[in-house]
């Protein structure tokens, strides 16, 4: 094995320590709980223990303790695709204020004057 990726490893084994062997995920998708099997570990079981990077590696997140949280590889998989989906644009307020408002002048517009 590489020191790379013993490295890793070590890493990933205290991820999973801190987390109590918990997915860290905000949503869990797993529907027997939050609970990572370790004998999964290795598997591409969609339950199987994975390592999340909360910022990812592509915008500049490092790859460190502080960075990483315990997930099942489903929610880790949702987790990426949330990520990678355009935010929802916010609706905008309804208009409060109308022409006349802006504008009062406007309101005279075709009327004679009188003195005129």
């Amino acid at each position: 094995m590489s020191k790379r990726k013993s490295r890793l490893r070590h890493l990933h084994s205290g991820v999973y320590h801190r987390a109590a062997w918990q997915c860290q995920m905000p949503e869990c998708l797993c529907p027997d709980g939050r609970k990572i099997d370790r004998g999964l570990r290795g598997t591409d079981d969609p339950w199987a223990p994975t390592v999340d990077h909360i910022k990812p590696l592509g915008t500049g997140g490092p790859d460190s303790q502080g960075n990483l949280r315990a997930a099942h590889r489903r929610c880790n998989q949702a987790g990426a695709v949330l990520q990678l989906s355009p935010p929802a644009r916010p609706k905008p307020p309804p208009l409060t204020v109308t022409i006349g408002d802006l504008f009062p002048d406007l309101g005279l517009l075709g009327r004679r004057d009188p003195d005129l």
